[in-house]
């Protein structure tokens, strides 16, 4: 009888959230990790705004790094910052999973040109994240949102 309850071919419901996908290429042209926002998050301003706070404090033991200090020892800080920082990038887009789907294969503490991986990713979505929420709202002060609004305003 637990057969005929069971379906055997379970539904898959799929929704459109309005959010979308915004792949991240190297100088080569292959992806090297993605990152998904939602341009009716409003939250996602004052989240990004929060996180560059909550980083800066997550990368400060690396500005002062010893010369002596073990490969062991600098492994286990890596390994503590990565993961305090994929904590704070999937809180900041509201979805887990962000973190490494945002780095791909790349560690966001390595070097890249004087900087470390994860501020140069910081920039990018940072100036991503401004143009996505100043096309929406462009698009929310259309004439039809507009018209829509007036005749509300009108009924009061």
């Amino acid at each position: 009888m637990s057969d005929n309850l069971q379906q055997k071919n379970p539904a898959v419901l799929t929704i459109d959230d309005g959010s979308r996908r915004y792949p991240i290429y190297n100088q080569f042209g292959d992806e090297v990790g993605e990152f998904y926002l939602s341009p009716s998050d409003i939250g996602v301003f004052e989240r990004f705004a929060a996180i560059r706070d909550e980083v800066d404090a997550i990368a400060a033991p690396f500005e002062g790094l010893a010369d002596d200090m073990t490969m062991d020892a600098f492994v286990a800080a890596t390994a503590e910052a990565k993961e305090r920082m994929f904590a704070a990038i999937d809180k900041m887009f509201a979805m887990p999973g962000s973190a490494a789907r945002l780095f791909g294969s790349r560690h966001p503490f390595m070097p890249v040109g004087g900087r470390f991986y994860f501020d140069r990713v910081f920039e990018l979505i940072g100036a991503q994240i401004n143009a996505t929420m100043q096309d929406e709202a462009a698009k929310f002060a259309a004439p039809a949102v507009t018209k829509y609004t007036a005749k509300k305003a009108a009924k009061k």
